[in-house]
């Protein structure tokens, strides 16, 4: 018996990504980061981590692509858009997640862990207004499942 609100999910055994990280600044506040770098092709890798912070590149796949494949063929796994590609509102504060929602109701995560269900309105939540560059802080990010 499956519980309402529980989506079986496939098990994932590989990243399509277009960027990575590069090399190491340090923040005013003394913490060191790493700047990221954006790839001009797809690069798939595996879902474990190198010494460098990156995701290790899953060799294989990418000899089947080419050196640097501009397109990736791909098939969608489900008949709803939403199992396909799932999307949420996220709001991070450098590295940490803060806040998660779906237009209508979100978890923000607290300094101590604690969780706290709010409102999720994109329309009225100060994070989610553009700053005088348009900038938003609370950004919608989606994650495609193939």
């Amino acid at each position: 018996m499956i519980k309402q609100g529980l989506n079986p999910r496939l098990a994932e055994v590989g990243k399509i990504k277009i960027g990575g990280k590069g090399e190491t600044r340090k923040a005013k506040s003394g913490r060191d980061y790493k700047l990221p770098v954006k790839y001009e092709h797809f690069v798939v890798t595996t879902t474990e981590k190198g010494p460098d912070d990156n995701y290790i590149i899953d060799h294989e796949i990418m000899r089947q692509l080419g050196k640097e494949p501009k397109e990736i063929p791909i098939r969608l796994i489900f008949d709803d858009i939403d199992m396909n590609f799932y999307t949420s509102f996220q709001l991070y504060e450098g590295p940490k997640l803060r806040c998660k929602g779906d237009g209508e109701r979100a978890v923000w995560y607290g300094e101590n862990k604690e969780e706290k269900s709010i409102k999720c309105d994109p329309v009225t939540c100060k994070f989610a207004q553009p700053n005088e560059k348009g900038a938003t802080k609370c950004k919608i990010s989606g994650i495609l499942s193939c």
